[in-house]
């Protein structure tokens, strides 16, 4: 009965440790346009784009959320009007593209630039996000992180956006 109890015991210990430990985290470092991002689970990454740009996207799932990092590389520079359009562009297509209304839109500042952060809701899909896009030189990066509205983990969101990174 003791060794039950002894092996019982240890058990609940082995159980209450690992819950402890902290979730795995993936890595992913671009080393073309030097960027990184830390994934709450392994990603898929895949290339993609034109004569004009190449665009690379990298997502994860964890649960019930979506998280993905893109990057487009052009051709050209773009000057501050021309990036805050092409912003502007880019909120408005994946907006509409997941039929969600933008509930919040703030400045996100990288490395001294400005972007846009968006909170977004979609009754009509059940979805709740954030999305956030920038320009750096001649490189768009964007940034998700999205959901059912159940399945909202706003912490993990936060982590994942703040793990973003891009060298100068």
């Amino acid at each position: 009965m003791k060794r039950f109890l002894a092996v019982g015991t240890l058990f609940i210990l082995l159980v209450g440790i690992t819950s402890l430990a902290p979730a795995p985290k993936y890595k992913y470092t671009a080393s073309e346009v030097k960027m990184s991002v830390m994934f709450p689970a392994e990603f898929t990454t895949e290339n993609s784009g034109n004569e004009n740009y190449k665009m690379v996207k990298t997502q994860a799932i964890d649960g019930d959320m979506v998280f993905f990092v893109t990057y487009s590389i052009y051709d050209d520079d773009f000057d501050d009007s021309q990036s805050s359009t092409f912003l502007d562009v880019s909120v408005d297509a994946f907006t509409e593209a997941l039929g969600a209304d933008i509930q919040k839109r703030s400045e996100w500042i990288v490395n001294k630039k400005e972007g846009v952060s968006v909170t977004l809701n979609s009754d009509e899909n059940d979805l709740t996000g954030d999305y956030r896009v920038i320009f750096l030189n001649k490189t768009q990066f964007q940034i998700t992180a999205i959901s059912k509205k159940e399945g909202w983990d706003a912490k993990k969101a936060k982590k994942f956006f703040k793990s973003f990174k891009v060298g100068k």
